[in-house]
């Protein structure tokens, strides 16, 4: 081998596993360093029919370990520390997070509720849910959908004018939603020109369901006075 073929090797080794990469995050249409937020592995049975609530999130982790042979993602972990940082100012405290894991054979759903209080008084709470299904004809399960819904509670203003645009932008980027800065600036146009309904911020659930990918999108619930009183954001996986 001449040193020209030598070099001309050395250079596609190098690239090779970058290549790779690219095809990756092509195929899946999905940031490469975003996958820790996806889940699945292999499995030969259905999850069986079992109920647990009133779970910590430490026993609701164990059970769905070893039970289940099922992880939470990362979004989970990740979105309780974004609402941490953005409500835990404003309401002085977090209640008592609960968890409830309900199975139905293909199906395994999990709720995590997360309020925040200000000393006996709620001001907001959170639900992460998760939901697995098991795919008999791929002996896989996967982690199918997960949702987080924040709100704020009663006559309580946890997330106000000054901390929901960020709060929104984290959420947003966790969930990898398209154009995200161009959706806060068209929402700020417009949320002042509804009364009480449901906003969609980003959303490229057809276009991720046609193409079997994944699905980002961030809504917000626009109260009575055009204030923003609730944020929903998901995560689903269409891919085959």
């Amino acid at each position: 081998m001449n040193r020209k073929t030598r070099v001309i090797t050395l250079i596609i080794v190098c690239l090779l596993p970058i290549l790779i990469i690219s095809g990756c995050e092509k195929e899946n249409g999905f940031p490469k360093e975003s996958q820790d937020l996806l889940w699945q592995s292999k499995r030969t049975k259905p999850f069986g029919v079992f109920e647990y609530s009133d779970l910590s999130k430490a026993a609701a982790e164990t059970i769905l370990k070893e039970k289940f042979a099922v992880l939470l993602s990362t979004l989970t972990e990740k979105t309780e520390a974004i609402l941490d940082e953005a409500l835990l100012t404003a309401t002085g405290e977090k209640g008592t997070v609960t968890y409830t894991i309900d199975a139905k054979e293909n199906k395994l759903q999990v709720r995590g509720f997360y309020p925040y209080e200000q000393g006996d008084t709620m001001q907001a709470f959170a639900y992460i849910d998760s939901e697995y299904h098991y795919l008999p004809e791929k002996k896989q399960a996967n982690l199918i959908d997960q949702t987080i819904t924040l709100s704020n509670y009663g006559e309580s203003s946890a997330f106000q004018s000054e901390n929901v645009e960020p709060l929104l932008k984290k959420l947003g980027e966790l969930v990898q939603v398209e154009n995200l800065t161009i959706a806060l600036t068209q929402l700020k146009e417009h949320e002042k020109e509804v009364e009480s309904k449901e906003l969609e911020v980003s959303d490229n659930g057809e276009d991720a369901y046609k193409k079997k990918n994944i699905r980002s999108s961030l809504y917000v619930g626009i109260d009575e006075q055009s204030e923003i009183k609730e944020i929903y954001a998901r995560l689903t996986d269409y891919r085959e």
